[in-house]
C-alpha cells in the first residue's frame, strides 16, 4: 500500500490508501492502531490495547500473522474488515466467573483487536535501536514453523513480539485406554508428564483406567484470554467424556450406571502438591443412592463427603478447615478417633453438614449437575497453574518456559472400599538418592 496526503502540522496525520481503496488515519511516523479502516465512511475509533467489552479492561497478547492485511468479520456484520499492519481479532469467550454464576449463553458476542507496532524513524524507516531490538526475535522467528496466510494461501512466520495460545482449531483433548491412545511419552510438552505417561502405558497394553487429557495449550489459551473458557473446548471435552462412557458402559450422572471421575493436574515438569485434584466427581444425592445400592452405604457416603470437601475447597475456594471442623466434631460426638470408625449413618449425616457449609460459604446450593461439576473442576485445575503457591514453587526451582498444566480426567479407582484397598505412590528408584530399589508409601482404606 502507498501513502497519500500532506502533513499540516507537527502532529498531523497522514491518510494511507491501499490497493483495495480502504483508508485509515494515523500519525506521520507509525500507525498507533487508533482506527479500524472501513469502506469510505468515517473510520471507527478503537483505543489501543482496549477490549470492546465491559468484561475486560485490557487484552493479553494473542497470536497473529505478520502479513500486512487481515480480513475479519466484526459481530453483527457480514462485511469483512481489512486491518492494517499486524492486527488480530477474536471472539471473547465467557469468563470462569460467568461459568460459575450460570451466565453462559447470555453474554453478547464481542470482538477484540490488537495492533503490534514496530518502531520507525520519522521518515518511515527503522531506526538502529529498533533494528537491534527486533534482531534477536527475528532470529528465533526464522526457526518457527510456517503458517498459511488465511487470505492469500502464502506462508508466513508467527509474530516475533507475542507469545500466545495456539489456534482453537488444533486438537486439545486426547483420550487413552483400550490398549491404545492418542498420545505418547514424547508429548510431555503438550500432555504434561502425567498425561504423556498415561498415554504411553495405555498404548503398550498396561491396565490403565481410561480417560482423557486436556492439553497444556488449552490452559495457555485459557490464561491468555483472561481466564475464560476457550471457544470449542467444552465441546471437545464432552466428546472425550462420551468416549470414556462408551468404554466403561456407564454414564456420568446416571444412578443406575454411575461413572465417577478424578480430575488431576499434570504439567510437563513435576510440581508435587502445588496444584489441585478433585476425586469422586459426578456424585449427587441420586447418584450416591444408586452407588450405595451397588457397593454399600458406607463406601458411597464416604466418597460423597470426600467429594463435597474437595470440590468446595479446590473449585469454590471454601476453606478446608470448615469441612474438617465438622468431621472432627462428628468423631468427637461418636467417641471415635479415626474416620474409618464412622458408620454409614454417621457419614450420611456428615454429607448434610458439608452441604450446609457450602450454602453458608457460597450463598447457593451445591451444583448437582455432574457435567457442570466437571466443567468447573477443569477450570479450577487451570486456575491452580497460576496460584501463588505454584508461582512460588516455579520461581524457587527456576522452572520457566512452560505453557501451563494439562488436565487429566480419568475413571476413579477407589482406595476407600475397605481394608483390602488403599492408595499410594511407588518409584522404581529412590527419588532423593537415585538408588536402584523400590521406594514408596501408601495408606489403607483412604483416598489422596
Amino acid at each position: 500500500w502507498r501513502r497519500r496526503g500532506e502533513a499540516t502540522g507537527p502532529r498531523a496525520g497522514i491518510r494511507c490508501t491501499r490497493r483495495d481503496g480502504l483508508t485509515c488515519d494515523h500519525p506521520r511516523a507509525t500507525c498507533h492502531g487508533q482506527y479500524i479502516p472501513r469502506p469510505p465512511d468515517s473510520p471507527v475509533r478503537l483505543p489501543f490495547l482496549r477490549a470492546i467489552s465491559p468484561r475486560s479492561h485490557a487484552l493479553p497478547p494473542i497470536r497473529t500473522h505478520t502479513h500486512k492485511h487481515t480480513q475479519i468479520h466484526l459481530p453483527r456484520s457480514s462485511t469483512p474488515v481489512v486491518l492494517p499492519h499486524r492486527w488480530s481479532s477474536t471472539a471473547l469467550p465467557p469468563s470462569s466467573a460467568q461459568l460459575r454464576s450460570g451466565e453462559v449463553g447470555r453474554m453478547p458476542s464481542v470482538s477484540r483487536a490488537v495492533c503490534v507496532q514496530r518502531p520507525t524513524t520519522s521518515g518511515g524507516g527503522r531506526s538502529r535501536e529498533a533494528a537491534r531490538s527486533v534482531a534477536a526475535p527475528r532470529a528465533r522467528q526464522a526457526k518457527s514453523k510456517a503458517v498459511t496466510h488465511p487470505a492469500r494461501g502464502r506462508h508466513c512466520s508467527p509474530p516475533n513480539a507475542v507469545a500466545a495460545p495456539m489456534p482453537a482449531t488444533k486438537k486439545r483433548v486426547f483420550h487413552f485406554g483400550k490398549g491404545k491412545s492418542e498420545g505418547n511419552k514424547a508429548m510431555k510438552d503438550l500432555l504434561g508428564g502425567k498425561g504423556a505417561n498415561l498415554a504411553e502405558m495405555a498404548s503398550i497394553g498396561l491396565s490403565v483406567p481410561p480417560g482423557f487429557t486436556v492439553s497444556t495449550e488449552a490452559c495457555e489459551q485459557y490464561q491468555a484470554a483472561g481466564r475464560a473458557l476457550p471457544p470449542g473446548l467444552w465441546e471437545e471435552t464432552l466428546e472425550g467424556l462420551r468416549w470414556v462412557e462408551e468404554y466403561m458402559g456407564a454414564r456420568l450422572g446416571d444412578p443406575a450406571r454411575p461413572l465417577l471421575l478424578s480430575v488431576r493436574s499434570g504439567a510437563a515438569v513435576s510440581m508435587p502438591g502445588m496444584m489441585d485434584t478433585v476425586l469422586n466427581l459426578g456424585l449427587n444425592d441420586e447418584v450416591a443412592a444408586g452407588l450405595a445400592a451397588k457397593s454399600g452405604d458406607r463406601f458411597a457416603y464416604d466418597s460423597y463427603r470426600r467429594f463435597l470437601d474437595m470440590f468446595g475447597n479446590v473449585v469454590m475456594d471454601i476453606p478446608h478447615a470448615l469441612f474438617e471442623e465438622k468431621l472432627e466434631a462428628m468423631k468427637a460426638a461418636k467417641g471415635v478417633d479415626n474416620d474409618t470408625d464412622l458408620t454409614a449413618n454417621d457419614l450420611r449425616e456428615l454429607v448434610g453438614q458439608y452441604k450446609n457449609v457450602y450454602v453458608e460459604a457460597k450463598g447457593e446450593q451445591f451444583p448437582s449437575d455432574p457435567k457442570r461439576q466437571l466443567q468447573l473442576a477443569v477450570l479450577a485445575v487451570f486456575d491452580s497453574w497460576d496460584s501463588p503457591r505454584a508461582n512460588k514453587y516455579r520461581s524457587i526451582n527456576q522452572i520457566t518456559g512452560l505453557r501451563g498444566t494439562a488436565v487429566n480426567v480419568q475413571c476413579m479407582v477407589f482406595g476407600n472400599m475397605g481394608n483390602t484397598s488403599g492408595t499410594g505412590v511407588l518409584f522404581t528408584r529412590n527419588p532423593s538418592t537415585g538408588e536402584k530399589k523400590l521406594y514408596g508409601e501408601f495408606l489403607v482404606n483412604a483416598q489422596v
